[in-house]
C-alpha cells in the first residue's frame, strides 16, 4: 500500500522510475542541482502538471514553438518582430536590429505555463519529468530562486478567484519575473561591502517571514549522502513496497547494542520514518533549495 497521503489514489508510477533495489541505477554526484531534480520530476503534481501542458501544447497547435527535447520553453515560445534600420555613422553604412514587439504563440498556453514555472519555482523551462539529470538540462539554469528579471512587457489576463470573483492577473509577455505572494525582490550595489548587504537583507526578510509564519523557519540540515536513500524511499513507496522491504533493502545494516537485554535492537524503523519525512519535503517544496 503507498503511503496514506503522499500518493495520489490509483498513481501509477511512470516506467521511467528505477529498480529501488539497485543502488546502481541512481546518481553518483555531489551536485544539489542533480538532486533537486530528481526530487522534483518524482512529485506526481509535477507529473501531471507537466502532462496538462504538453497536451494543452498540442491542443493549441504551438508544440512547433514551445516544445523542445527537453520540456517546455517559455522563451522559445515568443514571436520576436524585428525591424532593420539603416544608419549613417563616419561614413559608413550600420546595420540596427530593434525588438519591436514579443507576443506569445498562444496568450491560453503562455499564461499556464508561466503560472506553472511559478508554482514549482522555475524561471522559464518547465522540463519533462521522464528525463533523468543525465537527459537534462543545465539544472541552475532553470530556478527562480536567484534568478531576477524583470518584466518589461505583460498584460492582464481575466481569471477567477476561489470566491467566484473575476479579478485580472499580471501575465509577462517576455517571460521575466513579476513577484509573487511570498516572493520579495531586493536591490544589491555590487559597488559596496557585500557582506553587510546581505546581512541586511536576512533581517529584512526574517522580519517579513516572522509576520507571515509567525516565527523564522530553521534551515534544514540536508546531507547529500542520503539523497539517494531518500530517492530509493519515494520509489519504493511509489511501487506500493512494505516497510519490512524497506527495512531489509536499505536499512539491515543499522543495529545497536543494547547492554540490559545483552541482545541487538534495530532502530531501523526511526531512521526509515525520519529519510522518509526528509524526503517528502525534498519532493514537495524543499528541492529549491537545491538548485542554486
Amino acid at each position: 500500500m503507498k503511503s496514506k497521503q503522499r500518493w495520489p489514489e490509483n498513481y501509477n508510477p511512470p516506467t521511467w522510475l528505477p529498480d529501488w533495489r539497485q543502488v546502481d541505477e541512481y546518481p553518483r554526484t555531489e551536485s544539489k542541482a542533480v538532486y533537486a531534480w530528481e526530487f522534483l520530476r518524482r512529485n506526481p503534481n509535477y507529473q501531471e502538471a507537466y502532462a496538462r501542458l504538453s497536451n494543452l501544447c498540442e491542443d493549441e497547435g504551438v508544440a512547433k514553438y514551445y516544445k523542445k527535447p527537453l520540456g517546455l520553453n517559455a522563451h522559445s515560445g515568443l514571436f520576436w518582430k524585428e525591424s532593420v534600420t539603416l544608419k549613417q555613422s563616419d561614413g559608413e553604412t550600420e546595420i540596427e536590429l530593434t525588438n519591436d514587439d514579443i507576443s506569445p504563440a498562444s496568450i491560453l498556453l503562455h499564461t499556464e505555463l508561466l503560472r506553472e514555472l511559478r508554482n514549482w519555482g522555475m524561471s522559464y523551462y518547465l522540463l519533462d519529468p521522464a528525463n533523468g539529470y543525465l537527459d537534462t538540462a543545465a539544472l541552475s539554469g532553470v530556478a527562480r530562486l536567484g534568478y531576477f528579471n524583470y518584466s518589461e512587457d505583460w498584460i492582464h489576463v481575466p481569471v477567477k478567484t476561489e470566491d467566484g470573483d473575476e479579478a485580472l492577473e499580471e501575465v509577462p509577455l517576455d517571460c521575466g519575473i513579476i513577484p509573487q505572494d511570498c516572493e520579495v525582490p531586493w536591490l544589491f550595489d555590487a559597488s559596496l561591502s557585500i557582506a553587510i548587504q546581505i546581512e541586511k537583507a536576512k533581517l529584512h526578510l526574517e522580519e517579513i517571514q516572522k509576520n507571515m509564519e509567525g516565527k523564522i523557519i530553521s534551515s534544514p540540515k540536508y546531507e547529500v549522502s542520503k539523497f539517494n536513500n531518500y530517492l530509493r524511499l519515494l520509489d519504493a513507496d511509489a511501487l506500493g513496497a512494505t516497510a519490512k522491504d524497506i527495512q531489509d533493502v536499505l536499512y539491515s545494516t543499522y543495529s545497536n547494542f543494547d547492554y540490559s537485554k545483552n541482545s541487538h535492537t534495530s532502530p531501523s524503523r526511526n531512521i526509515l520514518n525520519d529519510h522518509r519525512k526528509a524526503a517528502y519535503l525534498l519532493r514537495g517544496r524543499d528541492y529549491q533549495l537545491l538548485f542554486s
